[in-house]
């Protein structure tokens, strides 16, 4: 069937090259008709051709319309992301605090961060973000009641926390103490990751130190002590174990007379090697026990090589002292 489709094809083809012309025909009209002929005659048999060179020029412009599309949404996308990045900044307020004096907490979700003025062994931070604003007031108390049982005081003051318009449904409330890693009751302190901040108990005029006030996390980068808790109105104090101290002390005291136990055995090995020889071979361990890198096994060497000729001496000697004792004998009979 395509046989006589082409065969058909080829007769069209055939009659529209061979039309007349004549001078007054354009030949631009004819070429027209000449193409609308063959594209007549390759649909007939399946092949629609149609505006191809149109049809790829168009595809090709849109394919660049895409193109130009997708670099506008990325430059759209950038501005967008560092416009968010500079949003998170401004949606961050950080505010110098002092005792008995009102700060003022804005809303709009804004997070507020209230450093207040440094103690001897850190300062207390108070965060707060929320659609409401408040006030918050802190007083130091320099006579607080004494530390939870089993831990002592980190900081010998404790913080009473205040806001105006109660902790109820805000957004974020945190009470966070940063450690000043230099002092040496912090130092002395031994692990800080134990220490742990507590409120007083109203009722009981005593700290309490438990997971249900909130949670608590140390950020090792900057020594900061951070709970995240439901209701920081209160009285708060930091505290460490008692024992953190002496834990420390007893790992330290353990890693040093693990240090000592490998010092001896090294010492007990040297002082086995200048048993072994004497004169000319002691000083070569000497030489062992002062010299470093590859002076010190050239010594070692020296040693191990002396060792042998004097064991071997001894036995020469041995036997010698038995032929000797065997001759006399023979002597004597």
């Amino acid at each position: 069937m395509r046989v006589l489709q082409a065969i058909l094809l080829g007769t069209q083809l055939s009659a529209v090259l061979a039309l007349p012309t004549s001078p007054s025909v354009d030949e631009r009209a004819l070429s027209a008709d000449a193409l609308s002929a063959l594209e007549a005659a390759l649909s007939s048999i399946g092949l629609n051709v149609g505006t191809g060179a149109a049809k790829t020029e168009g595809a090709v412009k849109a394919g660049e319309g895409k193109a130009v599309g997708g670099a506008k949404k990325n430059e759209t996308a950038k501005v967008g992301g560092a416009a968010g990045e500079e949003g998170a900044a401004e949606n961050e307020l950080n505010v110098a605090g002092t005792f008995n004096k009102v700060v003022a907490l804005g809303g709009n979700n804004v997070k507020t961060d209230v450093l207040f003025t440094k103690a001897t062994t850190g300062a207390l931070e108070v965060e707060f973000q929320n659609a409401v604003g408040n006030n918050l007031l802190v007083t130091e108390n320099k006579t607080p009641a004494a530390p939870p049982l089993g831990f002592k005081a980190l900081d010998p003051a404790s913080y009473k926390i205040a806001l105006s318009a109660g902790s109820n449904q805000i957004t974020l409330q945190k009470v966070d103490y940063v450690l000043d890693i230099t002092n040496a009751d912090v130092i002395a302190a031994g692990d800080l990751t134990q220490a742990r901040i507590g409120k007083l108990c109203e009722e009981a005029k005593a700290f309490v130190i438990s997971e249900a006030l909130g949670e608590l996390e140390f950020e090792a980068e900057e020594n900061e002590l951070s709970l995240t808790t439901d209701n920081m109105v209160g009285e708060w104090g930091i505290f460490i174990p008692e024992g953190a101290a002496a834990a420390a002390n007893v790992e330290a005291l353990r890693q040093a007379k693990a240090g000592e136990a490998k010092a001896v055995e090294g010492g007990a090995a040297k002082a086995g090697e200048a048993k072994v020889v004497e004169g000319a071979a002691a000083k070569n361990e000497t030489a062992i026990v002062k010299g470093e890198g590859a002076e010190a096994e050239k010594a070692a060497r020296e040693v191990e090589e002396a060792a042998k000729v004097a064991e071997e001496a001894q036995k020469a000697a041995e036997k010698a002292a038995k032929v000797e004792d065997r001759r006399r004998s023979l002597y004597r009979a």
